[in-house]
């Protein structure tokens, strides 16, 4: 017998292919990740909310430590374990316990043109579309155009990200790279709070909402929203594939031997 965690009381039919494990979490969505969400099945693999974007890394780059990096990110953050299915008629979104990025190495050094080979493969890529019911919605690519030049391709949909998220991508892939080529463990704590329990928070807000309306309390506060991640202004700055830079992310974090 199939056992799946589903903290919005959702029975799930034995047999749903995307839902298999026994850790696997099933929550509700937010009502944008809904919205995106109805859009996707109006049009399938679409790629109109694919978020494609790029970091310069210029320098000894520790390919492996990248590797680990971004993977330590995705076991952090559950939002980019998740894939989305509809269970008894009604979308959710459904945890895995765990993902793994691959992290392919495209050699461009040896083309007379590497610029414009890597932006005809950052063109393709941000036109491949994903499956939001198998997954994972997260993909990742490093191009080589020198031995201290690269481009790292990362594509993202925009029902589980957004640029608020890209700053704390960022921020938190430099400090794990950082450490990884120093052969420290990660620094960052384990998170107290994901995505998904804002979207279980919200829902019932929502209920709550509804019903105080039912009930004639129509001079109840509206719900007010919860901070899932903490702003900071420190956010680490990066520079899209294409622009001049006067300075890149790794420069700084990468091996001086």
């Amino acid at each position: 017998m199939m056992k799946v965690d589903s903290p919005i009381g959702i029975s799930v039919a034995p047999g749903t292919p995307e839902i298999e494990s026994e850790n696997t979490y099933v929550f509700p969505l937010t009502f944008a990740q809904q919205r995106l969400w109805f859009l996707e099945q109006l049009e399938p693999h679409a790629t109109a909310y694919l978020i494609p974007w790029s970091i310069r890394m210029n320098g000894t780059l520790n390919v492996s430590a990248l590797r680990d990096s971004l993977n330590e990110i995705v076991r952090r953050h559950e939002i980019l374990r998740t894939t989305f299915s509809s269970v008894d008629g009604q979308p959710t979104q459904v945890v895995a316990p765990s993902v793994y990025i691959p992290l392919p190495v495209v050699d461009l050094s040896e083309f007379t043109e590497r610029e414009k080979e890597a932006q005809q493969l950052a063109a393709a890529e941000a036109q491949t579309p994903f499956d939001l019911k198998t997954g994972p919605l997260v993909r990742a690519q490093l191009l080589r155009l020198a031995a201290e030049d690269h481009i790292l391709l990362l594509t993202m949909h925009h029902i589980m990200f957004d640029g608020w998220s890209r700053r704390i991508l960022v921020r938190e892939l430099a400090t794990l790279y950082e450490a990884y080529c120093g052969g420290k463990p990660s620094p960052l704590r384990d998170l107290n709070l994901q995505y998904a329990d804002y979207a279980v928070w919200q829902r019932c807000k929502a209920r709550s909402w509804r019903g105080s309306w039912r009930t004639g309390g129509r001079n109840s506060p509206a719900p007010q929203p919860v901070s899932i991640c903490p702003r900071t202004s420190h956010a680490l700055r990066f520079r899209p594939f294409g622009e001049r830079p006067s300075s890149s992310l790794f420069q700084k974090l990468s091996p001086s031997n």
